[in-house]
């Protein structure tokens, strides 16, 4: 089963996902492979670093996966963002650029990356998918920069992982 990635959301990335790997457009971006990622996993550092930001799932179990990108300075400013109770804002995962993967919500609750949403006619995306935020400047570091390899290799592992625990569809 393979995710669908909303793109209507600000920050969310334009992507598509087969079994032949991970499409996603956009400057500075490539493909991922992940015919190589369910061959030979890549190891992944995993910390937890709990948000208060989330609560339950009002829709069943989650369907999509939507990727962001932070547009912060580094990781440890977006986990602090994304931590703060008076900034009503979380992610499941947050993807540092050395490929350091931490958990800021559990898989099963509701975190709140989506906004007001929707995707192919679906709403409260929020309740519908896994949020990943991926550590990366964007336009706000001088312009959009290239992931880089060892984040990527993190998020194949994650996406392979989060796709087997849930019914994420294409």
């Amino acid at each position: 089963m393979m995710p669908r990635l909303p793109t209507n959301c600000p920050r969310a990335g334009v992507a598509t996902i087969s079994p032949k790997g991970v499409t996603r457009l956009g400057r500075g971006l490539g493909r991922l492979d992940m015919a190589a990622t369910l061959a030979e996993p890549a190891p992944m550092s995993k910390t937890s670093f709990p948000s208060p930001n989330h609560g339950a799932r009002r829709l069943g179990p989650p369907d999509m996966i939507v990727i962001h990108y932070t547009g912060m300075d580094s990781c440890a400013a977006a986990r602090a963002r994304l931590c703060d109770p008076a900034a009503e804002v979380s992610a499941h995962y947050l993807i540092d650029l050395d490929g350091t993967v931490e958990q800021l919500v559990a898989e099963d609750r509701r975190a709140w990356h989506a906004g007001v949403s929707e995707w192919g006619g679906e709403t409260d995306i929020n309740s519908r998918s896994i949020g990943v935020e991926l550590q990366n400047t964007g336009p706000n570091g001088g312009g959009y920069h290239p992931f880089p390899e060892p984040q990527m290799a993190a998020l194949e592992a994650l996406l392979q992982g989060i796709m087997a625990r849930w019914p994420v569809m294409p």
